[in-house]
Protein backbone atom coordinates (compact mmCIF):
# COMPACT_ATOMS: atom_id res chain seq x y z
CA UNK A 1 0.00 0.00 0.00
CA UNK A 2 1.56 3.37 -0.96
CA UNK A 3 2.10 6.10 1.59
CA UNK A 4 3.18 9.68 0.86
CA UNK A 5 5.54 11.81 2.90
CA UNK A 6 6.70 15.40 2.65
CA UNK A 7 10.43 15.85 3.21
CA UNK A 8 11.86 19.36 3.63
CA UNK A 9 15.46 20.18 2.73
CA UNK A 10 17.47 23.38 3.13
CA UNK A 11 18.79 25.12 0.00
CA UNK A 12 22.01 23.09 -0.04
CA UNK A 13 22.84 20.80 -2.97
CA UNK A 14 24.99 18.48 -0.87
CA UNK A 15 22.19 17.88 1.64
CA UNK A 16 19.66 17.50 -1.20
CA UNK A 17 21.85 14.86 -2.87
CA UNK A 18 22.19 12.94 0.41
CA UNK A 19 18.43 12.98 1.02
CA UNK A 20 17.65 11.90 -2.56
CA UNK A 21 20.18 9.05 -2.31
CA UNK A 22 18.64 7.91 0.98
CA UNK A 23 15.15 7.95 -0.57
CA UNK A 24 16.38 5.88 -3.52
CA UNK A 25 18.24 3.39 -1.32
CA UNK A 26 15.14 2.84 0.81
CA UNK A 27 13.04 2.09 -2.30
CA UNK A 28 11.07 5.34 -2.25
CA UNK A 29 9.84 7.08 -5.38
CA UNK A 30 10.02 10.85 -5.78
CA UNK A 31 6.66 12.23 -6.88
CA UNK A 32 7.54 15.91 -6.78
CA UNK A 33 10.62 18.04 -6.10
CA UNK A 34 10.09 21.79 -5.74
CA UNK A 35 12.44 24.64 -4.94
CA UNK A 36 11.00 27.64 -3.12
CA UNK A 37 12.88 30.97 -3.08
CA UNK A 38 13.48 32.99 0.07
CA UNK A 39 10.54 35.26 0.78
CA UNK A 40 8.83 37.34 3.41
CA UNK A 41 5.35 36.50 4.61
CA UNK A 42 2.92 39.07 6.05
CA UNK A 43 2.08 38.40 9.69
CA UNK A 44 -0.05 39.98 12.41
CA UNK A 45 0.65 43.50 13.68
CA UNK A 46 2.28 44.55 10.38
CA UNK A 47 5.25 42.30 11.05
CA UNK A 48 6.79 40.20 8.30
CA UNK A 49 8.24 36.73 8.72
CA UNK A 50 11.23 35.57 6.68
CA UNK A 51 10.99 32.13 5.03
CA UNK A 52 14.32 30.69 3.93
CA UNK A 53 14.71 29.10 0.50
CA UNK A 54 14.70 25.33 0.26
CA UNK A 55 13.29 22.19 -1.32
CA UNK A 56 10.11 20.26 -0.63
CA UNK A 57 10.06 16.63 -1.78
CA UNK A 58 6.94 14.45 -1.98
CA UNK A 59 7.93 10.79 -1.63
CA UNK A 60 5.88 7.66 -2.25
CA UNK A 61 6.84 4.64 -0.17
CA UNK A 62 5.34 1.19 -0.15
CA UNK A 63 4.11 0.33 3.33
CA UNK A 64 3.69 -3.12 4.78
CA UNK A 65 -0.03 -3.92 5.10
CA UNK A 66 0.67 -4.99 8.71
CA UNK A 67 1.98 -1.48 9.45
CA UNK A 68 -0.33 0.82 7.44
CA UNK A 69 0.73 3.97 9.28
CA UNK A 70 4.37 3.33 8.40
CA UNK A 71 5.51 3.54 11.99
CA UNK A 72 8.32 1.05 11.41
CA UNK A 73 9.61 2.94 8.33
CA UNK A 74 12.28 5.57 8.20
CA UNK A 75 12.12 9.20 7.18
CA UNK A 76 15.21 10.82 5.64
CA UNK A 77 17.08 12.83 8.24
CA UNK A 78 19.46 15.72 7.75
CA UNK A 79 23.11 14.81 8.32
CA UNK A 80 24.56 15.89 11.69
CA UNK A 81 25.50 19.54 11.82
CA UNK A 82 23.06 20.64 9.06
Amino acid sequence: MPQYKLVLCPDDHTVLREILNEIGESGGRIISLNWEPERTIPAENSKRLRKASGYSIVVEELVDARDPRGLSGTVPRLPPGR
